[in-house]
């Protein structure tokens, strides 16, 4: 027999109350399983004969074996350092990771610790895994997305090609991990943004007295998106592509402009939208969660939808350097950017997302609007009535709503927690 016929999760003696099991799923597949009076950890006993309130721990076993196999996929293909450390083109979990992370959640607090110790020493695998591609949105996860991308290839994952091996190559799997991504448009994180809204953009400066007659000549033009020579790299957008990268709150705005800036002044613009836009907002939570141990294809596909969203937020939120680094790591979001801009067929407007740079609850936002008829100053002046006679903006921006600020920053020290046997 193949060593692959004796894995699994097996050999348990103990009972586990089914009160114990807190993930709604697995409480359910398990309740047609109750047979014993008993339970191991919290030491609950009744007389047979009653009603059976516990299960064979061996029962959860096949469970979270199950749902381990769907999460991960044992490995053989592991390779060894001199000093002994195993080696992987992908991501090495030990088994009691994978345990762990696939049911220490589904269970009680209380006793979950002593069950997933219980259920790790029970269990029978290869001694490392990797992550399964069918946990993930495509055949093609967020980390070998973002790797794809940014070392193998950008520009070429629209069409097909019918030369042998074709699907098996980098534009294809980029094409399918992009098209996963379209369940987006169907969730609860596209919301409206009502007419009459207010974001904030602004510009630092050494000293904003330079610019501001600049400003007050043409507000929605100088506080607007850069044109596309002056348009840098941004975490959704490529260079020479100038998008409206903007804050639902002004203290928010400010604080991430000047994140990224030498300067300590501000002028800032804060825009009104004169329509309702459709945001894909990912600071919301993605309400009645799935849970990994359901088994239907609508259940596991909501189960991946909501795990990739926290490896794109963080994504889109995490401080990079601008020393150059950006310009590759910011490529994965900003395709993933792109494709959410031009391929579903319900048009999104936006994107929105945590920040993490000010204390209150302030979120940044890229509007998929670039330079020209998309902003209007209120009133409107000279210049865009001739450039724009008849054209309906999609947000304006007053001269009264333009306001300067200056910025403090400070530095925080933490010492590192250093290996004692170092």
């Amino acid at each position: 027999m193949e060593p692959s016929d004796f894995y699994g999760i097996y050999g348990m003696d103990e009972t586990v109350c089914l009160d114990h099991i807190t993930d709604r799923v697995l409480r359910d597949l398990l309740s047609l399983r109750l047979s014993e009076f008993r339970c191991s950890f919290c030491g609950r006993s009744e007389p047979d004969g009653g009603i059976p309130f516990a299960i064979l721990m061996d029962e959860l076993g096949d469970r979270v074996w199950e749902a381990a196999n769907w999460l991960y996929e044992g490995t053989e293909d592991v390779q060894f350092s001199e000093d002994g450390e195993p080696w992987s083109y992908e991501t090495l979990y030990e088994t009691n990771d994978v345990i762990y992370d696939t049911v220490e959640d589904a269970l009680d607090p209380r006793f979950s610790m002593e069950i997933v110790e219980r259920i790790k020493e029970a269990t029978k695998s290869t001694d490392y895994w990797v992550g399964s591609e069918r946990a993930d949105p495509s055949a093609i996860g967020w980390a070998s997305f973002a790797r794809t991308v940014r070392f193998e290839s950008r520009f070429v994952f629209i069409g097909s090609s019918e030369r042998p091996g074709y699907e098996d190559e980098p534009p294809a799997r980029i094409a399918r991990f992009l098209e996963a991504l379209l369940t987006y448009v169907e969730s609860d994180l596209l919301i409206e943004l009502p007419a009459g809204s207010t974001l904030y953009r602004g510009r630092m400066a050494d000293d904003v007295s330079t610019i501001r007659e600049k400003v007050q000549m043409e507000p929605s033009g100088e506080l607007g998106p850069a044109p596309a020579n002056l348009a840098e790299t941004g975490r959704l957008s490529a260079r020479g592509i100038g998008l409206f990268y903007a804050a639902d709150d002004l203290d928010t705005a400010v604080a991430e402009i000047a994140l990224h800036s030498n300067y300590d002044q501000a002028i800032v613009g804060g825009f009104t939208t004169t329509r309702p836009l459709k945001v894909l907002d990912f600071t919301r939570p993605l309400l009645d969660l799935p849970s990994v141990f359901a088994t239907d294809s609508e259940s596991r596909r909501r189960w991946t939808f909501a795990r990739f969203k926290n490896h794109f937020t963080d994504m889109i939120s995490a401080p990079v350097l601008l020393d150059g680094r950006q310009l590759v790591d910011y490529t994965p979001s900003q395709v993933v950017s792109e494709w959410l801009r031009f391929v579903p067929k319900t048009r999104i407007d936006g994107i929105a997302w945590p920040s993490h740079v000010t204390k209150g609850e302030g979120k940044n936002l890229m509007l998929f609007f670039g330079p020209g008829t998309d902003f209007q100053t209120d009133p409107p002046t000279e210049s865009e009535q001739k450039r724009y006679p008849s054209k309906h903006p999609a947000l304006t921006l007053s001269r009264a709503d333009i306001t300067e600020h200056r910025v403090e920053r400070s530095v925080a020290v933490f010492a590192l927690e250093v290996d004692q046997d170092w």
